[in-house]
């Protein structure tokens, strides 16, 4: 099996014997036939997190700045209390400040990020070091850029990386997945959607970032693309959960609720995909949700909150 095919079983498997979470099959039928693949896709091409660079002059300078964006984007616990960039939400704020850094300081080589320390993520990210839950995050995301680092370095080059794959995102998602930042079992959110961001940010017609089986890929499950599951009707929540969620309880990393919302996002956009006869990538699928997830009606109510460094 693939590492997203072990996914998918994990999360049928959640999905199967889950009390609290469950996917409402008519609303979801009712939810693929109003939606437009060929929509989604042009919106996932056109959407760029980071500010374009020369990336067909440098290539391993794309890829480090994607590959490293993707290791720390794994916020979204902290959100209610690090400091954010004026009208960015948190994720964004994460990848602009990491973005800002590597074009002010230069390529983000692997003998760089070996060497970020948690006083120095403090300043790239814009976040005190608090003694507390922030210093927790900023040490967090220091050992995801220095993972990335010792990958790249083992490799000679975050180009040799991807290269290595010969035009495969399982295979990259593969590699990534036992660093422990990205060992996120039964998911693997951000090892999987490395593939992605790399042919968002390069282009799909650029050779090492031109993979031929983004369609294996499952969604990158997340607190946002269930939300916005949940709010359109196609995932129901035990009525308790919705309101631990609602007084913005925390779910403990790995409990029941929150392995359970993730799980049934999953396995519903496996059953959106197929109503759409696969005419979207569940990854397409996936950047629909989050970018329907910006819109007010979703802002509006709280989703669930996880101190979870895998998303």
């Amino acid at each position: 099996m693939t590492l997203p095919d072990t996914v998918r079983q994990a999360c049928r498997d959640i999905v199967a014997n889950a009390r609290l979470v469950r996917i409402d099959d008519d609303a979801l039928a009712s939810w693929a036939a109003s939606f437009s693949p060929s929509n989604a896709r042009t919106a996932a091409v056109a959407d760029r997190l980071l500010l374009p660079i020369e990336s067909a002059a440098n290539p391993e300078r794309a890829m480090a700045l994607s590959l490293a964006a993707t290791a720390v984007n794994f916020t979204s616990g902290w959100h209610d209390i690090m400091p954010k960039r004026p009208g960015l939400s948190g994720a964004v704020s994460t990848i602009t400040r990491l973005a800002d850094y590597e074009r002010a300081t230069g390529p983000l080589t692997p003998a760089r990020l070996c060497a970020i320390t948690t006083a120095d993520a403090s300043q790239i990210f814009e976040t005190p070091q608090d003694g507390g839950a922030l210093e927790d995050l900023l040490d967090l995301l220091r050992s995801a850029l220095n993972e990335l680092g010792g990958l790249g370095s083992e490799h000679r080059s975050f180009e040799n990386l991807v290269v290595g794959c010969a035009g495969s995102a399982a295979t990259l998602a593969a590699r990534l997945a036992p660093l422990p930042s990205f060992a996120d079992i039964g998911f693997y959110k951000r090892a999987q959607m490395a593939a992605a961001a790399l042919t968002r940010e390069l282009g799909p017609d650029y050779g090492p970032t031109a993979f031929t089986d983004l369609d294996e890929l499952t969604i990158f499950a997340d607190n946002l693309v269930p939300h916005v599951l949940r709010l359109d009707g196609v995932l129901h929540f035990d009525a308790r959960l919705v309101e631990r969620i609602n007084n913005r309880e925390l779910l403990a990393a790995g409990g029941e609720a929150e392995r359970e919302i993730r799980a049934a996002a999953v396995e519903a956009s496996e059953r959106i995909v197929a109503c759409l006869e696969h005419r979207i990538t569940a990854a397409d699928l996936d950047h629909a949700l989050w970018l329907k997830g910006g819109q007010s009606r979703y802002k509006a109510h709280p989703r669930h909150r996880c101190r979870n460094p895998f998303y």
